[in-house]
């Protein structure tokens, strides 16, 4: 493997595992250190930093700046995030396209679950260790094997 196909596999993995700590206000004042996971139309689901804890959190509770914030992150994440660097990768080297897995631990399990569910099509099988998804994505699941070995 080359320095060039290093590179592309190095910042693939860092933009993977790259995670939205961030300052989340409720609408008392009340504040949690937390990293973003995903949102729907009628929460948000994020991460507490201090121990990892997850909470679901309802939209109208979250300040309108937090709101805002989801909604850029969800324009955002509508463009495919592999897509570049796995293309590059795929025809660079010999990838089976049809045995692409999708790895991630920890946040970057969550990360692994988000790319299955976003683009199911795209990958043989997920393996996330220690995070995924929520309920909502449960269906995507029942198509696409997956293993947590946490």
């Amino acid at each position: 493997m080359n320095q060039r196909h290093i590179l592309l596999l190095s910042s693939f993995f860092a933009l993977v595992s790259l995670a939205h700590s961030r300052e989340w206000t409720a609408n008392d004042g009340r504040k949690l250190e937390a990293d973003f996971v995903s949102a729907d139309a009628t929460s948000v689901i994020v991460k507490r930093a201090a121990d990892g804890k997850s909470f679901t959190l309802p939209l109208g509770g979250i300040s309108e700046a937090d709101r805002a914030w989801i909604k850029e992150e969800q324009a955002k994440s509508a463009k495919p995030v592999t897509g570049a660097y796995a293309l590059d990768l795929i025809k660079e080297l010999p990838i089976d396209e049809n045995r692409a897995y999708v790895v991630g631990y920890s946040m970057g399990g969550f990360g692994a679950c988000h790319f299955a569910v976003t683009e199911p099509k795209r990958f043989a099988a997920v393996v996330a260790g220690a995070g995924c998804t929520g309920p909502s994505s449960a269906d995507v699941f029942k198509r696409l094997p997956y293993l947590s070995p946490s």
